[in-house]
C-alpha cells in the first residue's frame, strides 16, 4: 500500500514525533480526510507499519533460513554442528538487516528503543502477533539444539530474547559510526557476540568454529 510506503519513508526521513497523516496526505497529494478511510489516526498507521516490519523481517528470515538450509545439504556436518551453524547464521542474518533493509530496520529500531509507548494498548495484540512468529523461528532452533545436546539444558524462550536482545544492542552502535567507523563498526562487534552466548550455553567451540567456517564459504540462494 502506498501510504505504508510514504509513511516508513517520512519516518525515517523527519522521525516520529515530526509524523502525521497531514504530512502522508500531502505527499500523496489528497486530503486529510481520504486517509481516515484506511486508518482512523496516527496511532492506527504506526501500528500498522510495525506489523508490516516484522512480518517483513520473518518472511526474510525464513526466506534465508531455507537458502542456508539447502547450502548445508551439501555440507558434511553432524546434526549438532548443523543446528549451531543456523544460529550463527540467525545472528549474521539480523547484523545485515541495517543495509540490507534500512528503512524498515530503522522502524523496528525506532518502535524499540523509544521508551514510551508508540502503540496503543488495542493494537498491541495483533502487533505481537508478527513478532511472536519470529522469535518463534529462533526459538525453534534453540530447542533443537538442546534437543540434540549441542547446548546444555536452558529456557529456550528466555535464550532466544537474550540472543535477539544483544543483536539489536549493537546495532545501535551504528549510530556512533559517524564518530569512529572501526571502533563503533556494529557488524565486527556484532559477529563477536553470538561465540560467546553459544559457548556459555553449552556449545563446543570446535563445533562454533565449524560453523564460522561453514557460513564464510557457502553460497546463500537470493
Amino acid at each position: 500500500m502506498q501510504i505504508l510506503e510514504i509513511a516508513e519513508r517520512l519516518i525515517a526521513e523527519q522521525g516520529i514525533e515530526a509524523f502525521s497523516l497531514h504530512a502522508v496526505a500531502r505527499e500523496l497529494d489528497v486530503v486529510t480526510g481520504t486517509l481516515y478511510r484506511y486508518f482512523p489516526n496516527k496511532d492506527a498507521l504506526v501500528a500498522a507499519l510495525h506489523r508490516r516490519a516484522i512480518a517483513d523481517l520473518h518472511e526474510r528470515f525464513a526466506a534465508h533460513a531455507a537458502s542456508l538450509g539447502s547450502a548445508l545439504e551439501a555440507v558434511e556436518l553432524s546434526p549438532e554442528q548443523r543446528v549451531l551453524t543456523e544460529l550463527c547464521a540467525a545472528s549474521r542474518f539480523y547484523l545485515e538487516l541495517p543495509e540490507q533493509l534500512p528503512n524498515r530496520f530503522r522502524f523496528v529500531w525506532l518502535m524499540l528503543g523509544d521508551p514510551r509507548s508508540l502503540i496503543r494498548p488495542e493494537d498491541v495484540p495483533k502487533s505481537a502477533v508478527p513478532l511472536l512468529a519470529f522469535l518463534g523461528d529462533v526459538r525453534a532452533l534453540f530447542e533443537r539444539a538442546t534437543k540434540l545436546g549441542a547446548l546444555s539444558d536452558g529456557d529456550a524462550l528466555d535464550r532466544t530474547l537474550v540472543f535477539w536482545s544483544a543483536q539489536q544492542g549493537v546495532v545501535q552502535l551504528q549510530k556512533l559510526q559517524r564518530y569512529e567507523a572501526k571502533l563503533f563498526d556494529y557488524r565486527r562487534l556484532g559477529a563477536q557476540l553470538a561465540r560467546p552466548l553459544l559457548i556459555g550455553w553449552g556449545a563446543s567451540r570446535a563445533a562454533l568454529d565449524r560453523a564460522d567456517q561453514v557460513l564464510d564459504q557457502v553460497k546463500l540462494a537470493s
